[in-house]
């Protein structure tokens, strides 16, 4: 018996014929295109969570500088409030940008210096001091994590718009083509053949379609996959 999804690719052939026009059907077009719209959706997510980040961040440098500006009456520094304020903000991606590059997101409140535990639940005088101490710690963290969540998420938002697999025939019955070789062998195996499909292999991986080991340079379908194409 054919491998799936050999033998599926041709009963549709038969059935069919051969035509490009009838790729929609077969299941790799079927996972990539559902691959990218989840992909452009996420994308799009971020962009706006980062958007109403840095909207929100530049809100909060800009009045917090007019407001220190008008609290010392030094209204001659309103010419330099918006390079301050710009300055500020191109500062905060470059951090962002290598907090990104290091895989380092938000943290959760306890695990910032910003939290202060001054005996909470140990003594009633340890948990009324912890609870005020966060009152001014709180909302500190708070606006850090708006202010790096602009940057994290339109990092975030770019890399997956870019992770989408590219949507070509060409491209799609070389990477249809791969994967009946891959479902074909029913076990591990080398990735070795495959050195010249590069692109179309890890674009199989970023599917889920295929189990990798790097350490080995070994590869095979997955069961899962395979079992949801049989059902």
């Amino acid at each position: 018996m054919d491998p799936w999804p050999v033998a599926y690719n041709r009963r549709l052939a038969s059935s069919r014929g051969p035509s490009p026009d009838h790729l929609e059907t077969c299941i790799v077009v079927k996972l990539i295109r559902r691959h990218n719209r989840l992909q452009f959706r996420r994308g799009v997510y971020d962009l706006a969570l980062s958007l109403l980040a840095t909207i929100a961040t530049f809100a909060f440098f800009y009045l917090a500088f007019r407001f220190l500006i008008n609290a010392y009456g030094t209204e001659a520094l309103l010419p330099w409030l918006m390079p301050v304020v710009i300055t500020v903000m191109v500062l905060n991606f470059a951090t962002g940008w290598f907090a990104y590059g290091r895989g380092v997101g938000q943290s959760d409140y306890h695990e910032t210096d910003l939290f202060v535990n001054l005996g909470y639940g140990m003594t009633g005088g340890g948990t009324v001091a912890s609870i005020y101490a966060a009152r001014a710690t709180g909302p500190a963290y708070l606006v850090s994590q708006i202010a790096l969540g602009a940057p994290l998420h339109l990092f975030k938002g770019l890399q997956e718009l870019r992770f989408r697999v590219p949507e070509s025939d060409a491209f799609e019955q070389r990477m249809n083509g791969l994967l009946d070789s891959i479902v074909s062998k029913k076990r591990w195996h080398s990735i070795a053949p495959y050195r010249e499909l590069s692109s179309e292999f890890a674009c199989l991986i970023r599917l889920d379609a295929v189990d990798f080991s790097p350490r080995k340079g070994s590869v095979k379908a997955r069961s899962e996959f395979v079992a949801q194409v049989h059902h």
